[in-house]
């Protein structure tokens, strides 16, 4: 279970507190599209390997399907770590001779947030520990559920030898696609956990809360890195830091990754150490169907009105975001740019009783709880980009388009709001309302700049240098919707 701590440090760190950990430990991640996108490389030499430790940071966008987390492949023999369609866990291990072994845990993996896995095989050591999986910081139960006795296999046959080696996708075919952000993809040849060669804690770092205890946090990539150069061989480490060469491994072994189906657009700025907020595919009305993109940017619903909530809700505080219309209908009763959803009465933007929810529709008219509202004066076209000011503790909002904000509206002076909604002690979540069978629109709370591609990044971040924003300068004392990742319980000093 992902544990993000937003009660003591608030969302981008607004509320007064201690200082968070550094955000920049972790500048990229990378999103595959669950389709068509994976890395991989095919090492030219190496040998049958008996230890291996394979590390990443990993968001899930969608579930219940075959996906590969990272995979080996020697002659059609497969070593893979992957998610099962049960979002369980399974470690699948091949020896020329025939032999197969499968580990898998009991646990299901349903979290939208971001978390750190450590696979550690050893098959030096007795069956039963052979596999150790360390979740957030944690060992995780793994059991055999398939394979031959004690001490049968002795050697991976694909895990750290010549042959392919993917990541988004299973090696040496076309399937198991990856709908996932992931960084900081290390593999480690030679080496366990086991074996005491490297231990959690070489992989993530701790913060302190007073005397409250710590929680585990990221580690930065060139420390990652160092262990992977340590490894040597066939070793490597991945941060996507260069949106031209994606697939770089920052370690000195060069071992760099082949991209494929991927571009520019697939880099993220939202990561383990600064998560951006996106939409939330767990949180969609249930009464509807819905799928996303692979990077929970854009949602496509089934039903005409439905809704969809973002992952970080909004306590306090004042925040900015932009969104991208998608499709070409225009109509009082569709929504378009920007919304709300308030937990309060548990509805879909437009739905339910009290005035805690808002969107702008397609003619340019703010629209409280469905109210036919006026025109603020702003152009709010079938695949316009549009940017929404949000003051929590007031309720104001405040929408733009490309021209600036509407009807005189000033967030950063407080004047002439939009709409102004009414408040509770049940948070605000970015949210969009349209139907049809037709994408939401794309989202950007600072960690999408091109929405998928479809536009030029502006360049423009908020006053703590966070985000990257289309339409021109974040307002004043506004800022992008984020926060940092701990993991694990508080651990007691």
């Amino acid at each position: 279970m992902v544990f993000s701590n937003n009660l003591l440090f608030g969302l981008g760190g607004q509320t007064p507190g201690p200082a968070t950990f550094d955000s920049t430990l972790i500048g990229n991640s990378v999103w595959f599209d669950g389709s068509a996108d994976y890395m991989d490389k095919t090492f030219s030499s190496g040998s049958a390997q008996s230890r291996i430790v394979y590390a990443c940071w990993l968001q899930r966008n969608d579930f219940t399907r075959l996906q590969s987390i990272f995979t080996a492949n020697k002659g059609g023999r497969a070593d893979r770590f992957g998610f099962q369609a049960d979002d369980t866990i399974d470690i699948h291990l091949e020896q020329s001779g025939g032999s197969t072994i499968i580990y898998s845990t009991s646990n299901v993996f349903r979290d939208t947030g971001w978390y750190h896995f450590i696979l550690s095989i050893d098959l030096n050591v007795i069956q039963a520990n052979a596999v150790q999986l360390y979740v957030n910081g944690v060992q995780n139960n793994v059991t055999v559920t398939f394979g031959p006795s004690a001490g049968a296999l002795s050697t991976m046959d694909s895990f750290g030898n010549s042959g392919i080696h993917a990541i988004g996708k299973r090696g040496g075919a076309s399937d198991r696609f990856s709908n996932t952000y992931q960084t900081q993809c290390t593999f480690l040849v030679g080496q366990s956990i086991q074996n005491g060669d490297v231990a959690v804690t070489d992989f993530l770092d701790t913060f302190t809360f007073g005397t409250n205890g710590s929680q585990f946090i990221p580690k930065s990539d060139a420390n990652i890195a160092a262990l992977a150069s340590t490894a040597g061989g066939n070793s490597f480490c991945l941060d996507f830091a260069n949106s031209s060469d994606l697939g770089n491994d920052i370690s000195s072994n060069n071992n760099d990754f082949t991209p494929s189906s991927m571009t520019a657009a697939n880099q993220s700025t939202s990561t383990p150490s600064l998560t951006f907020s996106t939409y939330n595919i767990l949180d969609a009305n249930p009464a509807y169907t819905s799928t996303n993109d692979g990077a929970n940017t854009y949602v496509v619903t089934n039903v005409a009105g439905a809704g969809i909530r973002a992952s970080l809700p909004m306590t306090s505080g004042k925040w900015y975001w932009e969104q991208r219309n998608t499709y070409n209908e225009a109509g009082p009763a569709i929504s378009a740019g920007a919304g709300f959803v308030n937990l309060a009465t548990n509805s879909i933007i437009g739905e339910g009783s009290g005035s805690h929810s808002c969107y702008l529709d397609l003619n340019g008219t703010v629209r409280i709880n469905a109210s036919t509202g006026s025109s603020i004066g702003i152009t709010n076209g079938s695949t316009a980009v549009m940017g929404v000011a949000f003051d929590a503790d007031t309720g104001k909002v405040w929408f733009r388009d490309s021209s600036g904000f509407g009807s005189s509206g000033d967030p950063a002076n407080g004047t002439n709001a939009h709409a102004t909604l009414a408040t509770t002690s049940a948070p605000f979540f970015i949210a969009s309302r349209v139907g049809g069978s037709i994408p939401e629109p794309f989202l950007n709370a600072g960690g999408n700049p091109t929405f998928n591609g479809l536009e030029t990044a502006g360049g423009n971040a908020d006053a703590n240098g966070r985000g990257n924003f289309k339409l021109g300068a974040v307002p004043t004392g506004f800022l992008s919707l984020t926060q940092p990742t701990y993991l694990h319980q508080l651990i007691k000093e």
